[in-house]
């Protein structure tokens, strides 16, 4: 009977352990009584010991020789044969266990003690990462909140570092048919125009829930948020709080009330799912709501789907291969003889969708776990994808001793995204844990990030006192790089960018740096860099740290970006430098049209200013309009339509003042004539026009032009003028149009002028697009649109550089035929048969660039195989239906002699569709590339035909 009581005593507690079963727990001491009234053979002072006997596991060793209790050795570190430790799982469930139920640990074992050191704050626990969720208080949790989500049709969460990295994750995942939205930068300007995107794309304010997320119920930056979005809600005359809910820590309730929050009115859901506070931001994935609410929308509200993966959790914890793991990696960067906390993560090509979120979730949880805590130790994580290993990054590593930790064995599991993520999260926590446990010869807390409060004292300072920031020193982007070179230390081996501001072009050009003078460049945004790096940079010292706000960032994103600069300068141990962003436009760019991008190392700033300085000179000062024929007194003050249009994009790429020259064209009456704006002026007082035609091709530059300038300043009164030009120019038809446009379906084109690329640059600005955008921006062109207007990316985004000059011709005529191609296959538009004749008759004419034998009838075809490198030509002939499988793979054994890699392995991919014996016996030769990626495709590639 004891021993049977036993068993089930100890099957409870494992169920309590699992599951967090309060009926477990209580049953489970009744049977405790009952054995102490039976039998003082065992001791219940340390009921939770693991041991490993005979293939289960066993919570004590039953010794019937002995008539006593023979207890393990329980130990959350063990030792390796090769003289490293081990981080025991088991065993630190238990230690979580048993701080959850409030013990105190520090009256227990060596082990108990450290954890209690480590992994509380302030004798909280913070373990509770590692202990299971019951599925009874999921199902309770999703329950209660599935009403207030499955209805809406946007789901916007607003967190601040860990409270929203997962989310950021998760969105990427998420599927389209609900928008999932977050927000973790209190910049007004840029909610207002999110909540007024999801307006106009038909989603009301009353189908959006607001989730706010705050641990502590006070983070500065999400209530700042909050407030912003109540006031969009009040101005409406809607209930705001209808459509809120605040994830927190429950015991912080009161805190909301402190904020100006009525909690009366409020609903509000704990963030762990057992309403329990013990586990800290960065380690809420996946094991809170934080997690399991985004995968509960991605399963559709299915609770039972949800549970499902719940349960994968439980059974890789208990997997011995995944702990090995752990512990591999754990002794790469703990070592008995030395400790380096520089760590490098690679990860599969997978994960590239995902790849800027995931490297923000790591970051905060190694460095803020990790940083900032013990002096001498400077933890810094790179997180880099399979393909990004090339030799200069290799060689970097190597020269200041970087550990590896490998994920690319993740791709080889074949698991889905979501379980892949899994194991990354709690592989990573549990190492990070390890490091903290076994890196000093004292092990330092891992959970708190005291450092965090120094830049937020700073502020309310500031606000209490009223004080006004510091102005920094203005750079412009074409001289950081020389400027930080000048700024580095020797025993520096980083430099980390945080840009304040909201500028996404920018920050692409920030996020091209990758490497200066041997040193890593990580660049981050601010604020959120506050809340996943500050606390480990304020006693960083391998670290160059540059503060970059942008002199047109919200106050809100200035205050913390002055009071963080002040906080890590006022440590003197972190080397930080605070600078204003000036306007900088990109750098030239060559684009080849098959998808490759080149940046050059040449800055053209200087030229553009130069060029920008020119055009102020020789405009009218009273309107901003442009001369047109300088030096020529016959055209003295004339100023032609088009070239106002260009001036006005080159000044808003430039981050110019460019209203007064479309206020000009829309107050002015004198200059309409049939509905559009004449083709030239004379800016004299009274204003007369010179030119009295009406051409469409102008007109169609002015409405993007005010299109843009629009986006730009969001007043209404440019993009009704744009409206308004767009209605012009489909109403009237003239030269430089095809005879009428119908509902965007083009009639027969008046021969010999097919200069159309205003008219298919107007219509994809209506559908949405837009043109001026590189890829990956928001409202973007498809890749294979946007390399072709690429050109004029060029010309207005670098100023009608030399070289856009010299392909202007190539401009107007082959890119727009191939637009218009691409827009019939997208069902844009449709074409009638008289424009394949028109599209093949110019095709041929090209002789400026090479393509007289372009022609593809009259037995020329064979003629272009010499052509096929240049991707206009090959795009042109697939559109045109007379790209053959012959003349692919011409063009394709060509590029496997390319010097360039990619291109190489692009090719392999090609030929492996071709499925030819000419093609896999190219594909055989291939085997012997000297680029491992190429050898690696082709033998993939064969392997799939067999």
């Amino acid at each position: 009977m004891v021993e049977s009581l036993q068993r089930f005593y100890l099957f409870l507690l494992q169920e309590e352990i699992l599951g967090r079963k309060f009926r477990a727990l209580k049953i489970a001491r009744e049977i405790r009584k009952r054995l102490e009234g039976l039998t003082t053979e065992i001791d219940f002072t340390e009921p939770l010991k693991v041991f490993k006997g005979k293939g289960k596991r066993r919570f004590f060793k039953y010794n019937n020789k002995a008539n006593k209790k023979e207890k393990t050795v329980s130990s959350s570190k063990t030792n390796q044969k090769d003289g490293g430790k081990n981080l025991n799982i088991p065993s630190l469930k238990q230690i979580a266990f048993s701080l959850w139920k409030g013990e105190d640990l520090l009256k227990g074992e060596e082990d108990q003690r450290i954890w209690h050191k480590i992994a509380t704050d302030e004798d909280r626990s913070r373990l509770g990462f590692v202990l299971d969720i019951s599925p009874s208080d999921l199902e309770v949790y999703l329950s209660g909140i599935k009403p207030y989500l499955e209805d809406k049709k946007a789901i916007i969460f607003v967190g601040m570092g860990g409270s929203i990295n997962t989310i950021k994750i998760m969105k990427k995942i998420l599927q389209k048919d609900k928008e999932i939205i977050f927000i973790d930068t209190p910049d007004e300007a840029m909610i207002e125009k999110l909540i007024k995107d999801l307006q106009n794309k038909g989603v009301s304010l009353k189908e959006i829930e607001i989730i706010a997320i705050s641990k502590s119920a006070t983070t500065f930056e999400t209530h700042t948020i909050v407030n912003i979005l109540k006031k969009i809600y009040t101005q409406n005359q809607l209930n705001f709080v209808q459509n809120l809910i605040w994830l927190i820590d429950l015991p912080n309730k009161d805190k909301l009330k402190e904020k100006g929050q009525g909690l009366d009115k409020l609903t509000i859901f704990p963030i762990q799912i057992d309403k329990n506070t013990d586990i800290g931001g960065r380690y809420t994935a996946p094991k809170t709501s934080l997690f399991i609410l985004p995968l509960f929308i991605l399963l559709g509200y299915d609770i039972n789907k949800t549970k499902e993966v719940l349960d994968y959790i439980k059974e890789l914890e208990n997997t011995k291969s995944f702990q090995n793991k752990i512990n591999d990696y754990i002794n790469l960067v703990v070592k008995e003889d030395k400790v380096n906390p520089r760590v490098y993560i690679v990860l599969p090509q997978g994960f590239k969708p995902i790849y800027e979120e995931i490297t923000i979730w790591i970051t905060q949880l190694y460095q803020e776990s990790l940083g900032g805590k013990v002096d001498k130790f400077d933890p810094k994580v790179i997180v880099l994808l399979e393909n990004q290993l090339h030799n200069k990054i290799k060689n970097l590593l190597r020269k200041h001793t970087i550990v590896k930790l490998d994920y690319i064995f993740l791709d080889e599991a074949g698991e889905n995204l979501i379980k892949k993520l899994i194991y990354l999260f709690l592989s990573l926590e549990y190492i990070v844990s390890g490091v903290a446990y076994l890196a000093q010869k004292e092990p330092f807390n891992f959970v708190t990030q005291p450092n965090v409060d120094e830049y937020k004292k700073i502020m309310k300072e500031i606000e209490k006192e009223g004080k006004e920031l510091e102005e920094p020193e203005e750079i412009d982007l074409s001289s950081l790089t020389s400027f930080i070179e000048t700024n580095l230390d020797k025993n520096q081996k980083f430099v980390e960018i945080i840009y304040y501001g909201t500028d996404e072009n920018i920050y692409r050009k920030l996020k091209s740096i990758n490497e200066i003078n041997e040193r890593f460049v990580l660049v981050f945004k601010g604020p959120d860099w506050n809340h996943h790096s500050f606390q480990a940079a304020f006693k960083s010292k391998n670290t160059l740290f540059v503060l970059l706000v942008d002199k047109n960032a919200d106050n809100n994103i200035k205050l913390i970006a002055y009071a963080t600069y002040k906080a890590l300068l006022d440590n003197k141990i972190a080397c930080v430098v605070y600078r204003k962003t000036a306007f900088s436009l990109m750098k030239e760019v060559n684009m080849h049209l098959d998808g490759g991008c080149k940046v050059n190392e040449e800055d053209y700033l200087v030229y553009i200013n130069k060029f920008l300085n020119w055009i102020e000179k020789n405009s009218d000062k009273k309107t901003d309009l442009p001369f047109s024929h300088i030096g020529d007194e016959r055209f003295k003050d004339w100023i032609i339509t088009y070239d106002s249009a260009s001036v006005t994009l080159a000044y808003i790429a430039a981050g110019k003042e460019a209203k007064r020259i479309i206020d000009f064209y829309i107050n002015n009456p004198k200059i309409w004539r049939l509905g559009g704006i004449i083709e030239a002026i004379c800016v004299k007082s009274p204003v007369l026009g010179e030119d009295w035609s009406v051409r469409a091709g102008s007109n169609l530059w002015m409405r993007i032009a005010s299109f843009h300038l629009y986006k730009k300043t969001q007043r209404e009164r440019y993009l009704e003028f744009s409206k308004k030009i767009a209605d012009f120019t489909i109403a009237y038809p003239y030269a430089t149009l095809p005879e009428a446009i119908i509902g965007h379906e083009f009639k027969t084109p008046k021969k010999g002028n097919l200069s159309v690329i205003g008219v298919a640059w107007a219509i994809l600005t209506l559908k949405g697009y837009d043109p001026l955008v590189p890829p990956g921006s928001e409202n973007q062109l498809p890749l294979n649109l946007w390399f072709i207007f690429c050109p004029y990316q060029l010309m207005h985004l670098t100023g009608l550089s030399e070289q856009a000059i010299r392909t202007q011709s190539l401009t107007q005529n082959l890119p727009s035929l191939l637009i218009l191609l691409e827009l019939q296959k997208e069902g844009i538009i449709k074409l009638d048969k008289t424009w394949r004749e028109e599209i093949l008759n110019l095709l041929s004419s090209q002789k400026n660039i090479k393509s007289s034998h372009f022609l593809c009838d009259g037995g020329r075809r064979e003629k272009l195989i010499e052509k096929l490198k240049d991707a206009i030509f090959f795009k042109a002939l697939d559109k045109l239906g007379e790209l053959t499988d012959e003349l692919k793979l011409k063009r394709y054994l060509a590029d496997l002699k390319d010097k360039n890699s990619y291109v190489r392995q692009a090719a392999i991919y090609a030929l492996e569709e071709i499925k030819s014996p000419k093609a896999i016996e190219a594909l055989i030769e291939a085997l012997e590339d000297k680029n491992s990626d190429v050898r690696k495709a082709a033998f993939n590639a064969l392997d799939k035909l067999g």
